[in-house]
């Protein structure tokens, strides 16, 4: 069976603008504290056979393989194994119906990897699926946001 799966969450500004991993307040204090530098964001994902086929690290493994043309360099920009990198890679070779990502041997030409025009294809569809439910997704997720608030002691 092949599914998408939404989730949501909030994202923490880490005060310079830069989101930092998944914020997720644990008490009403923290929450009323820090959520006016939350984001809420969305996360899709498209599952076949309990796997995960592709979603955002996925994604950013084969963004980051498209520009270092390295499974290794793309693994330390974002600050992953090599292992990991290469378990991404491979999920996401057996479950399309061609490989995404291209690799030739080392040696002196030092081998490297590249997406496949295939590849490059599941990317551009799966960025533009994002763009497009962002907006929905955002809007409602302010809204809900805004409901919540202190709750009354008595």
């Amino acid at each position: 069976m092949i599914a998408f799966s939404l989730s949501g969450t909030l994202r923490h500004d880490d005060g310079r603008g830069m989101l930092r991993g998944w914020y997720f307040p644990t008490t009403m204090d923290d929450r009323m504290t820090r959520t006016h530098h939350a984001t809420p964001c969305f996360q899709l994902r498209l599952v076949a056979d309990k796997d995960v086929v592709l979603g955002p690290g996925k994604a950013q493994i084969l963004e980051s393989i498209e520009r270092t043309g390295s499974i290794s360099a793309a693994a330390r920009t974002l600050g992953m194994s090599y292992k990991k990198a290469w378990q991404l890679i491979d999920t996401m070779n057996r479950h399309f119906a061609a490989p995404v990502v291209a690799t030739a041997t080392g040696g002196e030409q030092r081998g490297g990897a590249s997406l496949t025009p295939f590849g490059q294809q599941v990317l551009v569809h799966y960025r533009a699926l994002v763009r497009q439910l962002d907006p929905a997704f955002s809007s409602e997720a302010r809204e809900l946001l805004a409901l919540m608030g202190p709750r009354d002691a008595g």
